[in-house]
């Protein structure tokens, strides 16, 4: 299933937030039926979902598209970890010749298709938003969802292992860790578990180790007051000047140019 955007599409962009679980005690998405879409960002954790009769699952990087009209909610309750941005956005009736949105993808580019949101959220809590620059915002991230393939399925016992691998490299990211370290903390052949890694996620594992450093220090940037130096070593870079040659190269700006561009967002929890 697929959501068709008319192009040039007259698109409203309308409230949006970062949702982070602190507690993970018994919340869930609500249930409900409302009358605008609804994009949900996975930064971390697992975030269970059902539109009408179909379960969802959504892991971290992971996009879903809530249609407007549709029952949805939660299927299960908040785990510690979670944390997800979310989007409302309104748009005429569907037309040929627009963008075609998968439901459920991985994008490509999470890590710029995140920053894209922040900057909405980040407009959005400075009062600088207009009807214009919101909806063409939301378009732009609404173009890098079109290019993402549709989440595929994969055998339970191969995502629940890609899903350990993650979520060690989650917890030990800051480390001076390699790939042989997540095979061997997960009692696994490192090469079968390349195989499966890249075969769910369609990155390799050390791809996925610098993107979880990069993706944490520009959310510190972005969310916390935290000297630059401190943010590299946080995020498991091993020199202030080291981790300046990384970022540029990533995003091609400095990390101090790049907090300048962002503000502080509103950030919503249990």
């Amino acid at each position: 299933m697929s959501l068709s955007i008319p192009s040039p599409a007259p698109i409203t962009g309308l409230n949006a937030g970062l949702f982070v679980s602190r507690r993970g005690s018994g919340l869930r998405h609500p249930e409900r039926v409302i009358d605008s879409h609804e994009l949900l960002v996975v930064r971390n954790g697992t975030l269970m979902m059902h539109e009408e009769d179909e379960a969802l699952a959504i892991g971290p990087g992971e996009a879903l598209i809530l249609t407007a009209g549709r029952r949805h909610g939660g299927t299960a309750d908040y785990s510690r970890e979670l944390s997800f941005y979310w989007l409302h956005f309104a748009c005429a009736a569907p037309r040929s010749g627009g963008l075609e949105l998968p439901r459920h993808s991985r994008p490509r580019r999470p890590d710029l298709l995140m920053e894209l949101i922040a900057r909405y959220l980040a407009d959005q809590v400075a009062g600088t938003a207009t009807p214009a620059t919101a909806g063409l915002l939301v378009h732009l991230i609404l173009a890098e969802l079109a290019a993402a393939p549709p989440a595929r399925p994969v055998a339970s016992r191969t995502t629940h292992l890609v899903g350990r691998a993650e979520a060690w490299i989650g917890h030990h990211y800051h480390e001076p860790v390699s790939t042989s370290d997540v095979a061997c903390a997960l009692a696994c052949n490192p090469d079968h578990l390349g195989r499966a890694f890249r075969a769910v996620t369609g990155r390799t594992l050390v791809q996925a180790l610098h993107e979880r450093r990069l993706g944490e220090a520009r959310r510190r940037l972005i969310e916390s007051n935290d000297a630059v130096a401190i943010i590299a070593r946080g995020c498991g870079f091993a020199d202030l000047a080291h981790f300046r040659r990384v970022f540029r190269r990533a995003t091609g700006s400095t990390p101090g140019t790049f907090r300048a561009l962002h503000a502080r967002t509103w950030v919503n929890s249990d």
